[in-house]
């Protein structure tokens, strides 16, 4: 079956109310397109008829498609989280650890000297005026 212009707007109108993401709604127009022009003979299309009853049938609803949107969501952030504390711990490795101990000490000691004080606000002005004056 050939779909027209008219009919591939309605496709996307009607899998556009079904879903949350992108990604899915660009697999279920693939799906539902390709389920439709497989059809054989010359089906009438019934507006978002078709569509409807594709997705009741092969997905379970629109139930069905939020459900499965959520487990993916679900299981996507929890992947996400592991890669985070993984890039978290990378600064308590040997090297990484020690400079960074190193930098903290000698930044406090800095902070507590008096002397150090004027200094430091103003190499922190001259610094915030440049990046000021760049942006």
């Amino acid at each position: 079956m050939i779909i027209t212009t008219e009919q591939k707007q309605a496709i996307q109108q009607e899998v556009n109310y079904a879903v949350k993401y992108q990604e899915t709604y660009d697999e279920l127009y693939d799906h539902v397109i390709s389920t439709i022009e497989a059809m054989e003979g010359n089906t009438a299309f019934y507006g978002t008829t078709i569509t409807k009853s594709i997705i009741d049938n092969e997905f379970g609803g629109y139930n069905g498609l939020k459900q499965m949107e959520n487990d993916r969501a679900k299981i996507l952030f929890k992947a996400l989280r592991k890669k985070h504390g993984q890039n978290l711990l990378k600064f308590f490795r040997w090297p990484t650890m020690a400079f960074t101990l190193l930098i903290s000490l000698a930044g406090y000691y800095l902070a507590l000297n008096p002397v150090t004080h004027r200094p430091i606000n103003s190499s922190f002005s001259l610094v915030a005026n440049v990046f000021c004056a760049v942006s």
